[in-house]
């Protein structure tokens, strides 16, 4: 019964972002996990993005007011071990969608102020290479 009413939760939160868009770039869904503890100081976030445009877009930055720094990461396995590196840009083809996931590429949040607590908004705001920016609120979600 919990797990399905987290779920339910989730589904909730995750249909409350409201599509918007810079350009060609749409972000369609997004969340942030809540903090496990009040001590962590990073959190990550998970963005669906879809690009509409003939042309590739690319992110070069990202802000928030809630952490200190904000960067696109991407886990990748070395010699067995999991590695997060940071992407200074993040190609978004053209005509295509782009789904951030645990494990693979997400934004990292690094020095938070606060932690993230289920039911809040996360306010972010993504620079483009053109100067573009975009910025969105993504629900902050329960840990499952």
């Amino acid at each position: 019964m919990k797990r399905r009413l987290v779920s339910s939760l989730l589904a909730l939160q995750l249909a409350l972002v409201t599509p918007v868009q810079a350009s060609d770039i749409v972000v369609i869904a997004g969340h942030a996990p809540a903090s496990i503890t009040a001590a962590m100081k990073t959190a990550a976030v998970y963005l669906t993005l879809k690009n509409t445009g003939t042309n590739d877009s690319v992110v070069v930055g990202i802000a928030t007011e809630a952490a200190m720094m904000a960067h696109v990461h991407e886990t990748q396995m070395v010699d067995g071990v999991a590695q997060m590196r940071m992407q200074e840009r993040l190609v978004l083809a053209a005509g295509t969608e782009f789904h951030m996931q645990q494990g693979q590429v997400h934004i990292m949040l690094m020095g938070l102020k606060d932690p993230l607590k289920a039911g809040d908004m996360l306010k972010l705001t993504l620079a483009f290479e053109t100067g573009e920016t975009l910025s969105v609120e993504v629900p902050v979600t329960p840990l499952r």
